[in-house]
């Protein structure tokens, strides 16, 4: 199984995945809080595409630059944890933004998740992580991966949710690639 980001090590609890399909490029997890809670409220740049039930997360154009970011706002002790920014995570993050200088500029204001059933904003979170081989990237690294942080530049985020008041899942809510 591919490790999880630093970011994500103690937020996600690791579950099984197909042992038939799993050739060590994936992680699977379901967000927790270090407080035991598994119920968030999530945060979101503001950027959406579809509509009603089939609506998920997009790019987010502010002031003329595009975001994609995630935090989910603990229910029981209220900590605000980074699910996923693309400045600062996956391969486009971690590689190429120190590069580019993306990570100084100003974030935007984030706004809370609605279902788009019942309006709730607490849903519980499961993250997939996918990349490639650990000798593809300390290859391909560009000098910055190492053997203790070559799984930080993963190819994919994708995090699936579910309303904890009507249980309408989303699977691929939020979904970006990283390379």
């Amino acid at each position: 199984m591919f490790p999880p980001p630093s970011h994500l090590q103690n937020l996600v609890l690791p579950l099984k995945v197909d042992a038939s399909k799993d050739d060590d490029t994936e992680f699977v997890g379901a967000l927790v809080c270090p407080c035991g809670c598994n119920e968030f409220i999530l945060l979101y740049a503001g950027g959406a595409i579809g509509k009603g039930k089939t609506k998920s997360l997009g790019y987010a154009e502010v002031d003329g630059e595009n975001f994609y970011i995630v935090k989910a706002r603990c229910t029981r002790c209220d900590a605000e944890h980074l699910i996923f920014d693309d400045d600062f995570h996956g391969w486009n993050g971690y590689v190429c933004a120190p590069v580019d200088g993306n990570r100084n500029r100003r974030r935007p204001d984030l706004e809370p998740w609605e279902c788009a059933e019942c309006s709730c904003l607490v849903h519980k979170a499961t993250v997939w992580i996918i990349g490639d081989t650990k000798e593809f990237y300390l290859k391909e690294n560009e000098g910055i991966l190492n053997e203790v942080n070559w799984f930080e530049a993963f190819g994919s985020f994708i995090m699936s949710i579910e309303c904890v008041t009507c249980g309408l899942r989303r699977g691929g809510w939020a979904e970006v690639e990283t390379m």
